[in-house]
């Protein structure tokens, strides 16, 4: 069994640790914020434990979940009594490299994690990058835990970075996509709600035919798009529309905006 713990309760954590503790991953889970009574009301909320004081977490725990903003990083108070074994740390510090951290917290048991917001349903598509020379022991318990909220993939900090572009920023660019497929069910007369379930559903289930079958995404579309029928109509509209383009560009800024953070 491991002792997991979160500094740190926003968001992302709050979506994570649901996922975590119904996965049946051999774990025990803790966290600790600044707001008492939110932290109480959760715990409480979620069936685990509260603990105030970040140093009292950081030395009762196998595995620390890094999940405060990043300009808190500095005034974190994250201290070990005489014995007490140095945690593996996950940080979701975004824009915050390896050396950052190294320099915060003193020791190289670092991991950078990259989950998304889908992991309030375990699906997250999560990026690791692991510090160097860190235990392949270690890594492969990142991943576990990692793996209990999604799919989880091994990069360098470089391609870390570069995906997070993606993985990380990616489900507001295909909310954006969902919201447009669905507003255009609605100018047909399609009822708002039945539209979002439908763009919904063709969304994932066309993520998870990908996913399942492996081919090229042009191959797959190739199968829909008959010569001359409806689908390729659409196709050459979206060309048109830069939709293609644009996405990219999207990625790209994304990934622009992560290298500033980073300096």
């Amino acid at each position: 069994m491991k002792n997991i713990g979160f500094i740190g309760c926003g968001a992302m954590a709050q979506a994570m640790m649901p996922a975590i503790k119904t996965s049946g991953l051999d774990c025990t889970l803790a966290f600790s914020q600044r707001n008492r009574d939110h932290g109480r009301a959760f715990a409480d909320r979620l069936g685990v434990r509260f603990v105030p004081n970040n140093s009292n977490l950081y030395g009762q725990v196998d595995v620390v979940v890094l999940a405060v903003k990043p300009q808190q990083l500095a005034d974190l108070d994250l201290a070990l009594a005489p014995g007490q074994e140095t945690p593996l740390v996950l940080s979701l510090l975004a824009g915050t490299p390896l050396g950052q951290l190294r320099q915060a917290l003193g020791h190289d048991r670092l991991i950078r994690v990259m989950p998304n917001v889908a992991a309030s349903v375990a699906a997250s598509m999560t990026v690791m990058a692991a510090g160097p020379g860190l235990s392949q022991e270690d890594i492969d318990l990142a991943k576990r835990i990692l793996d209990t909220i999604g799919r989880t993939v091994i990069l360098d900090e470089e391609g870390l970075d570069k995906a997070g572009a993606l993985n990380g920023c990616g489900p507001a660019f295909f909310f954006q996509i969902m919201e447009a497929c669905a507003d255009a069910l609605v100018a047909l007369g399609i009822p708002r709600a039945i539209s979002y379930e439908i763009a919904a559903q063709t969304m994932k289930g066309s993520a998870d035919l990908a996913l399942a079958d492996q081919t090229h995404p042009a191959v797959l579309k190739d199968k829909v798009t008959s010569p001359g029928g409806t689908t390729i109509a659409g196709v050459c509209a979206m060309e048109k529309a830069g939709v293609r383009s644009g996405l990219i560009e999207a990625i790209l800024a994304s990934y622009g905006r992560t290298k500033e953070m980073s300096q």
